[in-house]
């Protein structure tokens, strides 16, 4: 757990990567999540969305972690001189499915991201994009901030 906050620190250290908390969240039976985008250390972008009906939490999960990945070229024109992009999850399911994706519940999402990082990379070949994993509330402040976020005012779908 240690290693694990260490290294988001040390993401805080390189202000020109471009920095972003994902979470998905299931909340009356309704689907939709919350990103917000991080630019030299300021926030850039917050941008809630809904997912629709009968989405479990591991495929919204996956569905803030395409939504952010087919964003970034436009956080790309703000950031230019940004080398790496980190974005930060706290469901290990969704980033595993994307790196060994496999018939499953979300699939159709994990085969979605792995096609727009295909993209990304060919347009932004200069650009890392690193998945992390995050645990939930150990005081790692852009998670702790993106937990208070989802569920608030536009949530509603």
């Amino acid at each position: 757990m240690e290693l694990v906050i260490h290294n988001h620190n040390q993401t805080l250290t390189t202000p020109n990567d471009i920095r972003v908390y994902i979470n998905g969240s299931v909340r009356d039976g309704k689907a939709g999540g919350t990103t917000v985008f991080v630019v030299q250390n300021e926030q850039a972008q917050h941008i809630n969305f809904g997912g629709g009906y009968y989405l479990g939490i591991y495929d919204t999960e996956l569905l803030a972690l395409v939504k952010v990945l087919e964003l970034l070229p436009r956080v790309l024109t703000t950031a230019p001189y940004s080398t790496a992009a980190h974005l930060f999850s706290d469901n290990e399911s969704a980033i595993r499915s994307i790196c060994k994706s496999k018939p499953k519940s979300g699939q159709c999402f994990s085969l979605r991201a792995i096609a727009t990082l295909n993209n990304q990379n060919q347009f932004f070949p200069q650009l890392k994009i690193i998945i992390h994993w995050v645990p939930r509330h150990q005081n790692i402040t852009g998670n702790e901030a993106i937990d208070k976020l989802t569920g608030k005012p536009p949530y509603s779908m």
